[in-house]
């Protein structure tokens, strides 16, 4: 099923207004060129996952990457290079891997801070298949540096498509319209400074995105396994090779 055209959202919005697509604002916008930037903040807000669940007197947060902005892009590194990009509007990494065939790797994130302090001088270490990587802003380092041509799937979270026509399909699915719609509404009542609607939409909409970050979070096939722990934090295999082991066990 395609995602919904900004068309029909906008105009359900503004049914909920009691306005007119052709009525203008102070500027001398219509209110269907504003209702764009309502249906815009929306979806970037919804973007970050992070919800309000109330549960009687109680609340709790509940936080999620809406499965229609995550995208798996593939790029190769090159022999001796240690900088690569991240694609073009992503908004948080989920995993990133190096295929190597049986040799395949999660690669583990490192923090800037912990990576610099460890390892001020990468340059000067041997190259090898990457088995770390460093987030620098839009872009990561891979550690070690690569010492061939590799295969870096990158599994991340990206931004919602900006609508600048209503004939643009918004980001989300069309489960998510109610949610999106209730959104706008709060955004617009709080526009044209009624308050009191404002609150209760508000509110609708609060409800509605936790609800929906909580069927997001719903994955039928996953169990979760309990497993052991050794409570000496005894170091395995060939610790002394990892940079990020600062102690000798």
């Amino acid at each position: 099923m395609a995602n919904t055209a900004a068309s029909t959202l906008i105009t359900e919005t503004l049914d909920n207004l009691s306005r007119s697509a052709t009525g203008t604002t102070r500027s001398g916008a219509t209110l269907s060129t504003q209702a764009m930037s309502w249906l815009n903040r929306t979806q970037l807000e919804m973007t970050g996952g992070m919800a309000i669940k109330t549960i009687g007197s109680r609340f709790k947060i509940v936080r999620t990457n809406f499965v229609e902005l995550n995208k798996l892009y593939e790029m190769s590194t090159v022999d001796g290079t240690k900088n690569y990009s991240f694609p073009t509007g992503y908004n948080e990494i989920i995993t990133i891997r190096a295929v190597d065939g049986t040799s395949s790797r999660k690669l583990t994130l490192v923090l800037p801070h912990v990576f610099d302090k460890a390892v001020p001088y990468p340059e000067g270490e041997s190259e090898d298949r990457p088995s770390f990587y460093i987030p620098r802003g839009n872009s990561f380092d891979l550690f070690p540096i690569p010492d061939a041509v590799y295969t870096v799937q990158c599994h991340v979270n990206i931004l919602p498509t900006i609508v600048t026509t209503t004939a643009d399909l918004i980001s989300f699915e069309p489960n998510k319209d109610e949610v999106v719609v209730a959104g706008m509404t709060y955004r617009g009542f709080r526009y044209i400074q009624m308050y009191e609607d404002a609150a209760y939409w508000k509110k609708e909409y609060q409800d509605l995105f936790a609800t929906a970050v909580e069927m997001n979070e719903n994955m039928p096939d996953w169990e979760p396994m309990g497993r052991g722990f050794d409570t000496d934090g005894v170091i395995s295999g060939n610790y002394w090779e990892k940079p990020f082991i600062l102690l000798n066990p």
